[in-house]
């Protein structure tokens, strides 16, 4: 097989050589393939001379580690066939398993084992899974709220807290809060300086109107952003109704609504919203012999979207800003405890894990910090100037998911962030609920240039090129982004820059199929019922391509499709069993590949049913999960024909009845139906 060529953009990755680089690289762009080409350009370099364990390689998942470190050994040995009298590069194929290739979590263990003697927890710790975590926190913020019940009256911010978050007689809201901040507060680098400025921001005394609030401020600038927005709407509203209807009063109308939208757009201050009052809306009268359907239609739909997002923004300054003002220091004592509240959560939640010799994953990125940071001094420390020493380079890996701790960690480890290799894709950033902040790869794509200067000036290269998908899907997917995508959703404007290109490479023949198919299906029912319609017309369009003459692409050779070559993509995993079930019944081999317990399958499931159907008789549910399992295979109509059998008779008489016409649906032993009409255990067991 040829040697893969290098495109431009991915050269000046393997040979960049001086400064930080970030590394935009969009989905199959050979992400991994160039990280691994820059790393034996260096190790093969004779006048640097360097080893495979000389680079830290921080990934985000352990699978993606042992790629990684798989792909690297394969290259050297690859190399090492070609050039067998190369003694250094031999001497990489032991090192490679040396190598510094993990996840941000192990790397951080391995260095708080090291330097443990100068932290305050032993070097044998264990490291806190996320699923026994739950169980320690339960038990801390027990003891949390034992401690605030015991003295609710100790200030009066942990009062005006009880009376606010835990009225009623229910304190769940207040736990729940009380786990959220804790947790949010765990995504900032220095907790106590977090609370200290939060704290310092519920200090409202000297302010005379709620525009001069953080949250005043939050509310005017996303008002801004949704009036400019409206106004954009409106505007095409009055264009479509002026190219349609010129010189009729509907676009008298829209033009009135039009500069109504645009004089609230210009205020910027709340007590100017609050006098605005309720907005005015004419009558939208179109010419009644007019057919243009269409146009009317989407004018109305516009100017309705428009009418009912104003009436909800004024409805927001219905207040004056003193009075929500006075609202707003009405409730700071109460959020002031609930970060008390936290704090206090958060240090009888270390003392626990102190006490079993336990940190989970936040304490460890916590104690780096504080072992490679001096927070006081805003400088990094003797410790990190050490660790910096041992790397050539720092490459992370999908540093769109990273979070400020994170990079604190990195920049501090750094040689002054001159030898960091950032590669990601802010387009793909997707975990924001775990508290990834995408915002530092945008700061840094934003402030980083793609031609700098100056030598050891930061520089970002984009890898754009796409080598696994068709041109057509290519066009499908940029189409969809840049309708989308912007500075305000995905935190990318998506430009040419962002747009993904095809394989310059890429001679395959178009396929004759459509690259992109949309099918849209009405459906009035319930959510599961919409789920089942969605299934079914999945399996059947899959059995379609499956009969029919469609072809795929394999190593450059048109084949027909198979089964393997479709997979369906869902956004949570509760509908799973309903596709399925769909395809089974269409009669296609399908796979589930998701993560979970044996003891959670279908097949152990109905054998635990079993189980306590033998152990208890009188229990209706586990009996029904097994009739209707595929071991019986009763179905709804037979389950509902031995409940009508006799309303007024016991159920189990009723399966009686029914059982002795459908005995074959029943197990060959003869007391199984007597056995279960006479609710007798040991008659059941022996009966299975």
């Amino acid at each position: 097989m040829a040697e893969r060529a290098l495109t431009d953009a991915q050269r000046a990755v393997v040979e960049h050589e001086d400064g930080a680089l970030l590394v935009s690289a969009a989905a199959g762009s050979g992400k991994t393939f160039v990280l691994v080409e820059r790393l034996l350009r260096k190790i093969c370099d004779p006048s640097t001379h360097c080893n495979v364990d000389d680079f830290l390689i921080i990934t985000f998942t352990k699978a993606a580690a042992a790629e990684l470190r798989d792909r690297i050994s394969k290259e050297i040995r690859k190399r090492t066939e070609n050039e067998p009298e190369n003694t250094h590069l031999r001497k990489q194929l032991s090192r490679v398993y040396l190598a510094h290739i993990s996840t941000i979590h192990a790397f951080c263990a391995e260095i708080l084992r090291e330097y443990a003697y100068l932290r305050d927890f032993s070097a044998d710790f264990r490291v806190l899974e996320e699923t026994s975590a739950n169980s320690f926190k339960e038990d801390a913020l027990n003891r949390t709220m034992e401690q605030i019940y015991a003295e609710p009256d100790a200030d009066p911010d942990r009062a005006a807290m009880l009376r606010c978050f835990a009225a009623l007689h229910d304190d769940s809201e207040l736990r729940k809060s009380i786990l959220r901040l804790q947790t949010h507060m765990g995504s900032h680098p220095f907790p106590p300086k977090w609370e200290a400025a939060c704290m310092a921001s519920l200090t409202l005394d000297g302010i005379d109107d709620v525009s001069e609030t953080i949250w005043g401020e939050a509310v005017l600038q996303t008002t801004q952003v949704q009036l400019n927005d409206l106004c954009t709407l409106m505007q095409e509203a009055c264009t479509l109704a002026e190219d349609t209807f010129p010189g009729m009063s509907c676009c008298t109308t829209l033009r009135q609504e039009m500069e109504q939208l645009k004089r609230l757009s210009l205020l910027t201050h709340w007590s100017d919203f609050a006098q605005f009052g309720k907005p005015a809306f004419g009558s939208l009268n179109f010419p009644q012999k007019s057919e243009e359907y269409a146009v009317k239609d989407r004018i109305k739909e516009i100017r309705n979207m428009a009418k009912n997002a104003l009436i909800k923004i004024c409805q927001r300054f219905s207040k004056s800003g003193k009075d929500t003002l006075a609202d707003t220091k009405a409730i700071a004592p109460a959020l002031r405890g609930l970060l008390r509240a936290s704090v206090l959560f958060d240090e009888n939640y270390k003392r626990l894990k102190r006490k079993h010799k336990l940190l989970d994953f936040n304490d460890l990125e916590h104690e780096t910090v504080n072992l490679v940071f001096d927070c006081e001094n805003n400088c990094r420390t003797a410790v990190a100037r050490e660790i910096a020493q041992r790397f050539n380079e720092i490459m992370v890996d999908e540093f769109q998911d990273t979070n400020k701790v994170q990079d604190t960690i990195f920049t501090a480890i750094s040689k002054d962030e001159k030898n960091l290799v950032m590669v990601g894709d802010i387009k793909q950033s997707i975990y924001r609920f775990r508290l990834a902040d995408p915002t530092i790869f945008k700061e840094k794509y934003l402030a980083f240039s793609e031609r700098p200067r100056l030598p050891g000036e930061p520089r970002k290269i984009l890898l754009s090129h796409n080598f696994r998908s068709r041109v057509e899907i290519l066009d499908a997917a940029n189409f969809v982004f840049r309708n989308v995508m912007s500075d305000r959703v995905g935190d990318v404007a998506y430009g040419t820059g962002e747009e993904l290109r095809p394989n310059p490479a890429d001679e395959r023949e178009p396929l004759p199929d459509p690259a992109v198919e949309l099918h849209l299906i009405e459906s009035n029912g319930t959510v599961e019922q919409r789920a089942e319609t969605e299934a079914r017309f999945a399996a059947e369009r899959i059995r379609e391509l499956l009969c029919g003459e469609h072809y795929v692409t394999e190593k450059e050779q048109k084949r027909r499709i198979c089964a393997e070559d479709v997979a369906i993509l869902l956004e949570t995993s509760k509908n799973e069993a309903l596709f399925q079930k769909a395809l089974q019944e269409a009669g296609i081999p399908s796979h589930c590949d998701r993560e979970e317990s044996i003891l959670e399958t279908t097949e152990v499931q109905t054998l635990f049913s079993c189980l306590r159907i033998l152990d208890n008789p009188h229990q209706d549910v586990p009996l029904l999960a097994v009739l209707v399992s595929p071991v019986y295979g009763f179905g709804a109509d037979a389950l509902a024909a031995i409940r009508c059998e006799d309303l007024h008779a016991d159920f189990f008489d009723a399966l009686v009845k029914r059982a002795s016409r459908r005995r074959a649906s029943l197990p060959e032993h003869p007391s199984y139906p007597e056995a279960f009409a006479r609710r007798d255990p040991k008659r059941c067991r022996n009966a299975f």
